[in-house]
């Protein structure tokens, strides 16, 4: 089965921490995913030549991505091609499935170190039953997919983009945030929500779990995928990143002989599965890197 890992357009906020990060993240699929043909869709000039990983060009999988930057409409406080890119990314991701005839997929970011084996969370709870995990149903970051939903995403993508009165639609969501002085905007994850809930009568039935979901394994409860976007002044710990675990944020995070262990607020102790790095945070990575996964 493959894991593939979405594209990263190097530069698109700071190409530095890309150099640092992405071979990092690359390298810790194949080292706790061996199991997996790791894919890195690349969409730059330059390879990475990471062992074990298959670079899928870009120019390879591009299509429609022209067709969505005609159509696309700047609604985020966030650099413009870095939320257009977030947005073509499910495309590429479609058109990769299409290319090497999967039809499912493991999926990463060039920012989650993966620390335990993705296969751990398909057991009988997520079986053929699902069509989707996805971190709080929402975010397709570091989880698993079938084609069906990834074309199902892009064909709303592009309905929602190419009429005008759906455009005008999450224009007004927009609004409405910015009037509320409310945070973020119309994102990937939008389009993700709007599946969920079947918005603008787009009509499916595909079903949709949580990779993050708390599992157990020989006895130890773990835990895929939390954002964790802030650094402790120490530098070596985390603190105040989402975990969708009840909602309840991580304090810390700890390593015992390689063991990444977070402690909620209600003082338990979870092992991530994997590290989801936001923001100023992705300079740990190859702290975490070379004691969790060396």
């Amino acid at each position: 089965m493959e894991l593939i890992q979405h594209p990263h357009w190097l530069g698109d906020k700071n190409v530095d921490f890309d150099y640092l990060y992405l071979p990092l993240a690359l390298k810790s699929a194949t080292l706790s995913n061996p199991s997996l043909n790791v894919v890195y869709i690349n969409a730059n000039d330059s390879k990475l030549n990471i062992k074990g990983v298959t670079e899928l060009p870009l120019a390879e999988v591009n299509d429609d991505l022209d067709k969505l930057s005609d159509y696309y409409l700047h609604l985020s406080p966030n650099q413009y091609l870095f939320e257009l890119h977030s947005i073509q990314r499910h495309f590429v991701l479609r058109n990769a499935m299409r290319r090497l005839s999967i039809k499912s997929t493991f999926i990463s970011e060039g920012d989650v170190l993966l620390l335990r084996p993705f296969q751990s969370v398909l057991g009988s709870e997520f079986s053929k039953d699902i069509d989707a995990l996805l971190t709080d149903k929402n975010c397709v970051s570091t989880g698993w997919v079938t084609l069906d939903y990834v074309e199902f995403y892009c064909d709303l993508v592009l309905k929602i983009y190419s009429t005008e009165s759906l455009k005008q639609g999450i224009a007004k969501i927009y609004q409405d945030m910015q009037d509320k002085n409310q945070q973020g905007g119309i994102c990937d994850m939008t389009f993700c929500h709007f599946i969920n809930i079947e918005a603008y009568g787009f009509k499916n039935k595909l079903r949709v779990g949580d990779i993050c979901a708390p599992f157990h394994e020989h006895g130890q409860k773990l835990i895929f995928d939390n954002f964790l976007p802030r650094l402790d002044i120490g530098g070596l710990k985390l603190k105040a990143g989402l975990c969708n675990y009840r909602k309840q944020m991580i304090k810390q995070l700890t390593i015992d002989n390689g063991t990444v262990l977070a402690e909620t607020t209600d003082g338990e102790l979870v092992e991530m599965a994997s590290l989801h790095f936001q923001g100023q945070s992705k300079r740990l990575i190859s702290y975490y890197f070379s004691n969790a996964l060396c």
